[in-house]
């Protein structure tokens, strides 16, 4: 009996002369966990002024800017390393929003996220603070929403997520698409197809409308994409080219962007538009025509690297009569002319004015 009490006391004794509870007061928007709180309060037993045993995580209310009584986080330390379960809880509630395991400071084995009726939402793995292995994603009604497998914390394997048109699958290697991207509506027709090989798009891709009809297609070539699309009914759409851009960083696929001549039709095969890019900014003249072939819009355009900067436009009427003239200082409308029996009418500042918020709010459309 008294070498039972002495153990204890060697194992209690060091605990209750050293660990002593402390409070820190930390600024998060740096973690990845907690930045939305932006600063809280921790509350824990310190060990050499290290947590360590459980550390409660508090956050200010709404009605106070300094008094932190918001319970939002659990956090298991040892000797000032995160060592055991971390709980997330859902704002001003006991209810679990994630949890999830650390060792030596670095998340490891499965982390599971809930809803606010605590049914789950996504189950993770990680290794060493690394997404590694297989990820799923439920929806309110814990279906499938999405699986999906990491390796080294990128994307490696098949992801196959639901969109509103169906059931999408992607092929990835090292975070990059690699492989058939192919897209199944819920009655098993295909939506969307397309390859790619480390990021680069190595055959077309093409979308489907409902009815099986071709609704685009994007076709490489020596680094230059040639892109078509269609009405329902099978009629040409639009006709233009993207050629390949670098970007800097991790990219999941190379990007595009319009370079060239932009062609439209009307679903009865007039010219709707014509117009010119320049990496991917509109330059040129521009040209809109109504369903029986009248030019209705003209601008110029000038490239400035952000966006189109206006020189001129000029609208006419169903007949083909010029009606209206605008010249530009950048996106502003400073001058310009209205037709009216064959006169010339200089347009005034309001004038001018509400027609440089008219472009501002111009949808761009093809």
């Amino acid at each position: 009996m008294k070498k039972l009490y002495f153990y204890i006391l060697l194992v209690v004794l060091p605990l209750s002369l050293f660990a002593k509870p402390c409070t820190f007061y930390e600024n998060t928007e740096n973690d990845q966990d907690f930045y939305i709180f932006r600063n809280v309060k921790i509350v824990s037993e310190c060990m050499d002024n290290k947590m360590h045993g459980m550390a409660n995580i508090y956050t200010k209310n709404h009605h106070s800017e300094t008094t932190y009584d918001y319970l939002v986080a659990t956090i298991q330390y040892k000797n000032g390393v995160k060592n055991g379960a971390q709980k997330q809880y859902f704002w001003n509630t006991n209810k679990i929003k994630t949890i999830v395991y650390y060792k030596n400071n670095k998340k490891y084995g499965k982390e599971i996220e809930y809803y606010i009726d605590s049914k789950v939402k996504r189950i993770s793995i990680y290794k060493e603070n690394k997404l590694d292995g297989k990820q799923i994603e439920y929806d309110k009604d814990s279906k499938v929403e999405s699986i999906s497998t990491y390796k080294d914390n990128k994307l490696d394997g098949e992801w196959i997520y639901h969109t509103s048109y169906g059931t999408m699958t992607r092929g990835y290697k090292s975070g990059k698409r690699h492989g058939a991207t192919v897209g199944i509506r819920e009655n098993g027709n295909i939506y969307h197809i397309s390859n790619y090989e480390n990021a680069r798009q190595i055959s077309p891709t093409k979308n489907f409308y409902e009815n099986g009809n071709l609704q685009d297609i994007c076709t490489p070539k020596d680094n230059i994409l040639t892109c078509e699309s269609f009405y329902k009914n099978g009629n040409l759409h639009c006709l233009h080219q993207e050629k390949l851009i670098l970007v800097e960083g991790y990219s999941e696929i190379d990007k595009y962007t319009p370079h060239g001549e932009y062609k439209c039709y009307h679903e009865n095969g007039q010219l709707r538009r014509i117009l010119n890019y320049s990496d991917g900014i509109e330059k040129g003249e521009d040209r809109l025509y109504d369903a029986n072939g009248l030019l209705i819009r003209k601008s110029f355009k000038e490239n400035n690297h952000d966006y189109p900067k206006y020189s001129s436009e000029y609208l006419y009427d169903n007949n083909g009569n010029l009606i209206n003239e605008y010249h530009f200082d950048g996106r502003i409308a400073v001058d310009g002319y209205s037709y009216e029996n064959g006169q010339k009418i200089k347009l005034n500042q309001a004038q001018l004015h509400n027609y440089t918020n008219s472009i501002k709010n111009r949808i761009l459309f093809y």
